[in-house]
């Protein structure tokens, strides 16, 4: 249960406190944003399992899923994404971690779920327009499923997730052969 508020609903268990009283204000942002517009919002949504670097089991997790109906199988799961996700001088950068992201992307679209990324630096300074990219690719993942097509990872149209030169995320994407829709 979280210290903060009580729910039962932490984000991570060695955390004390959940999205909704956490300092995480990216996160915050996005949750508010997402909870009016679906049926269900979830946070830490299950990906694929891991081995980690001591040969011990872990699993992934999206930041957060959509349901457009209770029951149902989410529509999409959204990624807040920090510079870490892109860029070998970025704080906190893990390799790694980069192949992760790619392995929970095919992970989520062979079970038919979208995935919809969001550049963190935007989110927290409200800037970028990613609220209406986020609710576009949620709009065009819906419209999708209603007619039997396949989803897809929906990126903004930014250096950090297009640009092979310099954002390891587009990196390894060159050989993956993922279905992805510019925002």
């Amino acid at each position: 249960y979280c210290l903060g508020c009580g729910r039962n609903n932490l984000l991570r268990r060695q955390v004390a406190r959940c999205i909704h009283c956490k300092p995480w204000v990216s996160e915050q942002k996005v949750f508010r944003f997402l909870l009016p517009l679906y049926a269900r919002v979830k946070d830490q949504y299950p990906g694929p399992s891991t081995i980690g670097p001591n040969g011990g089991m872990g699993r992934t997790h999206g930041d957060f899923a959509v349901w457009l109906e209770i029951g149902a199988l989410p529509l999409a799961v959204l990624e807040v994404d920090g510079e870490q996700h892109m860029y070998r001088d970025a704080w906190r950068f893990f390799l790694e971690g980069c192949k992760r992201d790619v392995r929970k992307e095919e992970d989520w679209l062979a079970k038919g779920i979208a995935v919809i990324r969001m550049f963190q630096p935007h989110v927290y300074g409200g800037c970028g327009g990613w609220e209406e990219k986020a609710k576009r690719g949620l709009e065009d993942a819906a419209r999708a499923r209603a007619a039997g097509e396949p989803p897809a990872v929906y990126i903004p149209d930014i250096a950090a997730y297009t640009d092979v030169e310099a954002s390891v995320y587009a990196q390894l994407h060159q050989d993956v052969l993922l279905p992805m829709k510019r925002l």
